[in-house]
């Protein structure tokens, strides 16, 4: 019987499973609309349906291959009370804000046990903390015993190990990324019931199913998506952009004296510092909150679909405009520019015949430039010759593709397994099963695209940016917040 490693990522918009044989060749990837329900108003993902899911592909697999290996990723922040060996209820999603009142309640309080100092990241309520509160005050009577992000939920009902990924407890505003450890003081001061379970590093075993395959740790989606490249290429000189719903940028660092300072954000008022795969290494990654999800809201503004046949029309008709220019700008919450404090959607300086094409183009322009300032930050902590990597569905846009290469003036590399997430999971399976061979395998066996950047719209995408920038400069200085 052939072998094969089965990776999952459960992310905000989809559900996949890569199934991939220890020859590295891809077996199958399995994708499902991530299970959702809302209650209240308040969404909720679905953990019995993304079980199920789960429970289907992996009996489909064993009929014809003997499992080495699986690793989840998933989603951050989202946390789920365990009881009794099984969940009291199901997880708000990530982006939530019904926990907007215990981050104003609590906030300061946390912030002063848990800084940017301790925990690498500016105090927000979409952290686990703040997740955690709001959901004890919902199943109040019912104690819990463990507290456990989504990325270890299918793990924890195939081998009953409760463990975090450490690049999910950054997520989580409880955790010190210098000792690798719980924030004690902090967790004793809001006396969290329950148990936060074991921190492990990716692709660490977390333990076997009743037939003995092994579980191994993977964590934060875009995380596991750089784990996976960086160990597949063979190195850390990597900037990793990974686009899905939400965007990541980041990179990986080993801390010294000579680094920068790591006590404040390194991007005005954000950028996080995160602990990465190995003790004494660091992430540092910024996002955009609203990236897929921006292109969506924009086709849809203009009565498109957002299949991919529906952005290729488009792309041919921005295309043939023959020019690379702005007709509006935009400010989005979670960017760099408007802040992540400012949940809003803005378009702004709107030019009086702009068209779907022109403001499609103009989307691009704009996610194009938001993606520049965080590489060049996070690029600071990084030997000046990182690679630049990139996957996500996005990755097929060759319009938008052909413009972040242009305004970043670097080459991005791109494979031709898109779904990022899911191959790293795959690859700390493999990695911690100690399967190098596979990995090489893996290696030789993705194809590798290289978008370079065009001259004609470098020129004129850099004078945009200019034009933008100053714009915004404008709109700061006028105290538009």
């Amino acid at each position: 019987m052939q072998s094969c490693f089965l990776g999952v990522d459960i992310g905000t918009t989809a559900m996949k499973i890569l199934a991939v044989g220890q020859d590295g060749n891809t077996i199958g990837l399995y994708r499902e609309d991530t299970p959702k329900k809302i209650i209240e108003g308040i969404t909720f993902l679905d953990l019995k349906r993304i079980y199920e899911f789960f429970l289907k592909i992996y009996a489909k697999t064993r009929n014809s291959y003997k499992i080495l290996g699986v690793s989840c990723a998933s989603i951050s922040e989202s946390v789920i009370p365990i009881r009794n060996s099984k969940a009291l209820t199901d997880p708000i999603i990530w982006y939530e804000d019904c926990t907007l009142a215990y981050k104003n309640s609590y906030g300061e309080k946390a912030e002063a046990l848990s800084g940017y100092g301790v925990s690498g990241f500016e105090n927000e309520h979409i952290f686990s903390l703040y997740k955690i509160l709001w959901t004890q005050d919902q199943i109040k009577p019912q104690t819990v015993d463990f507290w456990i992000p989504v990325s270890s939920y299918i793990p924890f009902m195939m081998t009953g190990r409760a463990v975090w990924d450490i690049t999910q407890g950054c997520r989580s505003y409880m955790m010190n990324v210098h000792t690798r450890s719980w924030n004690k003081e902090l967790i004793d001061f809001f006396i969290l019931c329950g148990n936060l379970g074991e921190l492990k590093y990716m692709s660490s075993l977390i333990g076997y199913t009743q037939d003995g395959v092994p579980f191994f740790s993977s964590g934060h989606d875009h995380m596991t998506g750089l784990f996976g490249v960086c160990r597949i290429i063979g190195t850390d000189k990597i900037i990793y952009d990974s686009m899905g719903t939400a965007s990541s940028i980041a990179g990986l660092f080993n801390k010294n004296g000579s680094d920068q300072d790591t006590s404040q954000p390194f991007m005005g008022k954000s950028g996080n510092i995160g602990a990465a795969f190995k003790d004494s290494q660091y992430y540092a990654e910024n996002s955009i909150r609203f990236y897929g999800k921006f292109l969506e809201y924009l086709m849809k503004l203009v009565c498109r679909d957002i299949k991919p046949k529906d952005f290729e029309k488009i792309n041919r008709e921005i295309e043939s405009l023959h020019e690379v220019r702005e007709s509006c700008i935009f400010l989005t919450g979670g960017d760099p520019i408007a802040g992540k404090k400012n949940n809003f959607f803005n378009i702004m300086d709107a030019c009086d015949n702009i068209t779907a094409p022109l403001l499609i183009q103009s989307g691009y322009i704009y996610l194009s430039l938001i993606s520049k300032k965080i590489a060049e930050a996070v690029n600071s902590f990084l030997p000046m010759d990182s690679l630049y990597y990139a996957s996500g569905g996005n990755t097929n846009n060759k319009v938008l593709m052909q413009y972040k290469a242009s305004l970043l003036q670097k080459e991005i590399i791109t494979t031709d397994i898109r779904e990022g997430t899911a191959l790293g999971a795959v690859v700390s399976a493999a990695a911690g099963s100690g399967f190098d061979n596979t990995l090489r395998c893996i290696s030789d066996k993705v194809k590798k695209e290289v978008i370079k950047p065009d001259p004609k719209i470098s020129v004129q995408i850099k004078k945009a940016e200019e034009r933008i920038l100053r714009r915004y400069s404008e709109i700061i200085s006028g105290n538009f917040f």
